[in-house]
């Protein structure tokens, strides 16, 4: 059992400017968003810190979203580390497999490090509200030691989400196979009332064998996803 801090010093903060008279809006420095912990009971944190001196081990010092692992006891940190170029690269949601691997997903700003990416380059997808800067999705993994596997941008789409007056699809227009058989895409984009969700409306091709497990492939920059499968009657 183990309670600990992980931040850095309020007296080494990134600039960040912010309204005193606005009580939606508060000074602060690291936010840890999500948790995982692999079969070992190490415990892998995400988050976003805005302090210069986050602690770091075997990663490297930036301001934005950090990803840290501490031991099963909670006495050290496996590894430590800072991605990103602005305090509003975020990061809200990991998983660990059980070799140990880190995925992370979140939102990145311009300057974001990428590797093996499906999207290397920075889109700069509009946000809600007009006084944050653009930002596209981002997913990494880093494996046990905290090395990055891989690192991508994922976005950007053709409208800003918060003018709420038309459905934002994406950029690229991924292919789908339905049993091995391409199958004509209607809409690729934002789900409509989520946040962050991605949806791809798919008619089914004809000739197709229906069956309780059909195999459906999603295609986007030629990359394939998993293998999914259907019920199709």
């Amino acid at each position: 059992m183990y309670s600990t801090y992980l931040g850095g010093s309020a007296a080494n903060p990134e600039p960040y400017s912010y309204d005193h008279n606005d009580p939606c809006e508060t000074p602060f420095g690291d936010i840890g968003l999500a948790i995982g912990v692999d079969a070992d009971g190490n415990a892998y944190i995400a988050g976003v810190t805005a302090e210069a001196d986050f602690p770091i081990v075997n990663g490297s010092p930036s301001s934005g979203a950090f990803i840290s692992k501490l031991n099963a006891t909670g006495s050290a940190l496996v590894y430590s580390s800072v991605l990103g170029s602005q305090f509003f690269t975020i990061a809200n949601a990991l998983a660990v497999d059980a070799a140990g691997n880190a995925y992370v997903g979140g939102q990145a700003g311009d300057g974001f490090p990428t590797l093996n990416a499906i999207q290397p380059n920075f889109q700069g997808g509009s946000p809600n509200y007009p006084m944050l800067p653009p930002i596209d999705g981002f997913g990494l993994k880093m494996d046990p030691t905290g090395k990055l596997v891989y690192s991508t941008y994922l976005g950007c789409v053709s409208h800003c989400p918060g003018n709420f007056t038309y459905y934002s699809s994406t950029v690229a227009n991924p292919q789908v196979t339905m049993g091995g058989i391409a199958a004509e895409v209607t809409y690729s984009g934002l789900a409509p009332n989520y946040v962050g969700l991605y949806q791809v409306n798919a008619v089914i091709p004809s000739g197709v064998t229906p069956g309780n497990a059909v195999p459906v492939v999603i295609t986007i920059n030629g990359v394939p996803s998993n293998t999914a499968t259907l019920a199709i009657q």
